[in-house]
């Protein structure tokens, strides 16, 4: 079984992700139970998107948040299950 978690920051860097299923992860592949983690936000857009200013560069962030969703349709069809962070 595989199980794709979406959410829309990187791993281990929002609490409300932390405290809802990122906890758990090791309890799945422990159970053999594979998964893909792919967050809206990179690192460096996360970064970004609570700085003061930065206006360009944060609508680039969240653009190629857009764009990497649009390709993960393309591959979504590997999954067997996917989890929606909000």
């Amino acid at each position: 079984m595989t199980v794709l978690f979406l959410a829309p920051y990187p791993a281990d860097e929002s609490p409300s992700q932390r405290y809802r299923f990122e906890h758990y992860l090791p309890y799945l592949e422990r159970e053999g139970i594979s998964y893909g983690y792919r967050p809206f936000l990179s690192l460096r857009g996360w970064k970004i998107i609570f700085s003061k200013g930065k206006l360009l560069q944060k609508a680039a962030a969240i653009l190629v948040g857009f764009v990497r969703r649009w390709l993960l349709m393309f591959t979504i069809g590997k999954y067997d299950y996917v989890f929606i962070h909000r």
